[in-house]
C-alpha cells in the first residue's frame, strides 16, 4: 500500500533543513502503510523481527555520502534523529515492543529515544502535538502506552515514562493535562480512554498485564531507573490482586517498595495500595489485606505522617484478627500451614456435607479427603492443604481442599483435572489466599 504525501517538514530541531527530501518523505509514508498492512496481524517472532527490521533499516537508510556530510556538518543528528523516529514508530505497535523487548531496547533505549524527540520538536510542533487534529489522533494501548504522531508526518511516537519524568525537555503537569484531555477515535478523552480500558478488564486479563508490567518493572529496575520501576512493580500489583493471584500481588508490593524512596508517601502510591487491600478484603482475602494496610502504615511512618499510619495499622490489626492470624504470621508459611488446618477441624462437618459456605464462594472437602489423591486430612502424613477451584456460578466459586503436594502435580500437567482444560495460576489458593477462605463466615472488617 503506498500513500502519497507532499509533506516533507521534519519538524525536529538538528534535522538539516527541518526538511525531508521528497524521496525520504515518500519512502517514510510507504514504509508506515506497509507496516500498518502487516505487522499487527503477525504471529511468529521471526516474521515480528523481519518486518521491524526492514522498517527500521529503510527509514534510517544513508548513502556513504549522506552520512559524511551528517557527521561534519551535523553532529550526525540526521542519523540520531531518524533512528529514534524508526524506532519509536515501531514501538507504537504492540509486535513491535515485543520485537524491542527482546532486542534490549525496550522500555529504556526506546523511552529514551521518545524523550529525544520530544525534546527536538519545534515550539510549534510541540503545541500542535498536544492539540486535537482529525488528521492525527492519539490512541492508546491495551496497556495503557499513549500514541501520538509528529506533525506533519506519517511517524508516531509512543509517550513512555520518560516523557512524563522531571528531565528537560518532558511534558511539564500543564502539557501532560493536555494530553489526557486529548479526543481519540472513540471520541473519548485519553484519560476517559485509559481508566475506560483498565475497568474491562477480565480476571485473566488482569493478570496478563500484570506479568508484562512486571517485565517491564524489572527492566526499569536493571536500568537504574528506580522510580519507573516501582511505578510499574504497583501498576502490576493492583492487576494481579484484581486476577486474583494474591502472591503475585504481594512479591510486586515488596519490589515496589524496594525501588521507592523511603520518605516518600505520595497519595498516588498510598491509593494504589489501598485499592489492592480493599480487593483482597471484598474477596475475602483479609491477611493479604492486613499486608497491604502494614505496608501504607510503614510508608506513612517513614514520611513522617503519623497520624494516616495509624489509621491503616489499626485496618491491618482488624484484617489479621479477621484471619486469625498474627502481623507476624502471615509470611510464615509453618504458621499458616497450622492455621490453616486449625480452620478445615473448625469447620470439618460442613466441609464434608453442605460444603462451608463464607458469602462469595463454598469449600468441600468430601469425606474428608483429597478428591485427587485420596490423601485423608487426618492421615497424620504431616500435609498442607491448599484449594482447588471446582467452578463459578453466578459469581460464586466452589472450591475443593487438596494437598500441596497434589497441586504440584497439576500444575506440572498444566491441565485442570475438572474441566481438561489448561490449569491457571489463580485455580490453586495456597497459604493465606486459603486460609483466608476458611476463617469464620461473620461480617466482613471495613476497608
Amino acid at each position: 500500500m503506498s500513500t502519497s504525501i507532499n509533506a516533507t517538514a521534519l519538524p525536529l530541531q538538528g534535522y538539516p533543513g527541518l526538511q525531508l527530501s521528497a524521496n525520504r518523505a515518500q519512502l517514510i509514508a510507504d514504509c508506515v502503510a506497509t507496516l500498518d498492512d502487516n505487522l499487527p496481524w503477525v504471529m511468529s517472532d521471526a516474521d515480528i523481527e523481519t518486518h521491524c527490521e526492514r522498517f527500521i533499516g529503510d527509514v534510517t537508510r544513508m548513502g556513504v555520502w549522506d552520512r559524511l556530510m551528517d557527521a561534519f556538518q551535523s553532529g550526525s543528528h540526521k542519523r540520531e534523529i531518524l533512528k529514534a523516529a524508526a524506532r519509536c514508530h515501531v514501538a507504537s505497535y504492540a509486535q513491535g515492543r515485543r520485537y524491542l523487548f527482546s532486542k534490549g531496547h525496550y522500555p529504556l533505549k526506546t523511552g529514551d529515544q521518545s524523550l529525544y524527540l520530544l525534546q527536538r520538536l519545534l515550539p510549534g510542533a510541540r503545541t500542535s502535538l498536544l492539540t486535537s487534529h482529525a488528521a492525527r489522533l492519539p490512541s492508546v494501548s491495551a496497556l495503557s502506552i499513549i500514541v501520538v504522531t509528529i506533525p506533519g508526518t506519517p511517524l508516531r511516537i509512543p509517550m513512555l515514562p520518560a516523557c512524563f519524568s522531571s528531565a528537560e525537555g518532558a511534558l511539564s503537569e500543564y502539557e501532560a493535562g493536555l494530553l489526557m484531555n486529548l479526543r481519540t477515535e472513540a471520541w473519548m478523552t485519553v484519560g476517559e480512554t485509559i481508566e475506560s480500558r483498565d475497568e474491562a478488564l477480565s480476571e485473566p486479563e488482569c493478570a496478563l498485564a500484570a506479568r508484562q508490567e512486571e517485565l517491564l518493572a524489572a527492566a526499569f529496575s536493571l536500568g537504574g531507573c528506580h522510580e519507573n520501576a516501582a511505578t510499574e512493580f504497583f501498576k502490576a500489583m493492583q492487576h494481579f490482586a484484581r486476577g486474583r493471584q494474591y502472591d503475585d500481588a504481594l512479591r510486586c508490593l515488596a519490589r515496589a517498595r524496594a525501588c521507592h524512596p523511603a520518605n516518600e508517601a505520595s497519595g498516588q502510591i498510598i491509593d494504589a495500595i489501598v485499592d489492592a487491600a480493599q480487593l483482597c478484603s471484598l474477596n475475602t482475602q483479609y491477611a493479604i489485606s492486613g499486608v497491604f494496610y502494614a505496608a501504607v502504615a510503614d510508608i506513612c511512618v517513614q514520611a513522617d505522617d503519623a497520624a494516616t499510619a495509624a489509621k491503616f495499622r489499626a485496618r491491618a490489626d482488624e484484617c489479621f484478627r479477621w484471619a486469625d492470624l498474627c502481623e507476624a504470621d502471615a509470611r510464615d508459611e509453618d504458621a499458616i500451614a497450622v492455621a490453616i488446618d486449625k480452620a478445615i477441624r473448625r469447620h470439618r462437618d460442613a466441609l464434608a456435607s453442605s460444603g462451608f459456605d463464607s458469602g462469595t464462594t463454598t469449600v468441600f472437602m468430601d469425606d474428608m479427603c483429597d478428591p485427587i489423591s485420596a490423601m485423608a486430612f487426618d492421615a497424620g502424613e504431616g500435609e498442607r492443604w491448599c484449594l482447588l477451584l471446582r467452578g463459578e456460578h453466578q459469581g460464586k466459586r466452589t472450591y475443593d481442599l487438596i494437598t500441596v503436594e497434589t497441586a504440584k502435580q497439576l500444575e506440572s500437567i498444566g491441565t485442570h483435572p475438572l474441566t481438561r482444560e489448561a490449569l491457571h495460576r489463580s485455580d490453586i489458593l495456597r497459604g493465606t489466599a486459603a486460609l483466608d477462605l476458611l476463617v469464620d463466615a461473620e461480617p466482613r472488617p471495613m476497608s
